[in-house]
Order: structure tokens, then sequence, then C-alpha cells
């Protein structure tokens, strides 16, 4: 599904409709019922899997040369991130409880979303170069554009 989805709408934006459900999964756990708090864990774990999953096939699509040095950096700063960002959590529990550990969650995510639109620009910046540099004019990009 999410690589139907990535190939249809782009990954960027895939990437982002994860970083929506996992938003939207920390906030159903804050439902004092059973049954909401695991959907919420539910949706969480699906809009995660996805996100991180178009962001690895995003990183290996976006390394033209040393994809297998990209990939490594990528899981690195994954577990990386994980660690530190689970021994912080950590701290937001006790201090806050359950509570403080989803605004922690949050403000992770939303600073997510302006990485994701940097490195979108990045992309598109990156395809611009390689088609003018395979001698296109702007007229010939322009006029094969479909309206």
């Amino acid at each position: 599904m999410w690589v139907k989805k990535a190939d249809r709408h782009g990954k960027p934006a895939v990437i982002l409709l994860g970083i929506g459900l996992m938003t939207v999964g920390a906030l159903l756990t804050l439902v004092p019922l059973l049954l909401i708090t695991i959907l919420g864990v539910v949706v969480f774990t699906f809009g995660f899997f996805g996100a991180h999953s178009t962001a690895s096939a995003w990183v290996s699509q976006r390394a033209k040369e040393y994809r297998s040095q990209a990939s490594s950096l990528y899981l690195f700063a994954y577990y990386a991130g994980s660690s530190i960002a689970g021994a912080i959590g950590g701290f937001f529990y006790t201090s806050f409880a359950w509570l403080g550990v989803v605004v922690f969650m949050l403000g992770l995510l939303a600073l997510a979303v302006p990485a994701i639109q940097f490195a979108k620009k990045r992309t598109s910046r990156r395809a611009i170069a390689v088609v003018l540099s395979n001698q296109e004019t702007l007229s010939d990009i322009l006029h094969n554009v479909p309206y």
C-alpha cells in the first residue's frame, strides 16, 4: 500500500501522511478507554512503519552513488535517534506521566515536517539541475509539461 501511494503521490507526501497518522495515533492514546488506546497504538505503529519504510526507500532513490553508505547513515541516524529520544522520553514520563511522553512525541513529529519539506525542496532543485545539465532548454522543458 505505501509503495503504491509513494509512486502515485511522491515519497514526501507519503511520509507526511505517516507523520499525520502518528500524530492521530499518539493523541488517541490519551483517551482513557483501553480499546481507544490500543487503536491509537495501532494507528501510530502503522503510520510509523509506513513513514520509515518510505524514507528508507527515498534515501536509496536519492543516492545515485554510495547507496550502501547512504542507507547505513540513514539506519545509524534512525537507531541513534531512537536511543536518544527513548532516553529523553523516559525523563518526560517520570516528570509528566504519559501526557508528557505524548507531548514530546508530538514535538518530534512537528520537527519532522520542515525536515521533509527541506529534503523535498532539495530533491526538486536536484531534479531541475539534472534536467538542465542534459542540455535541455527551459522552453523544451515547459513545452513537455502536461497542462
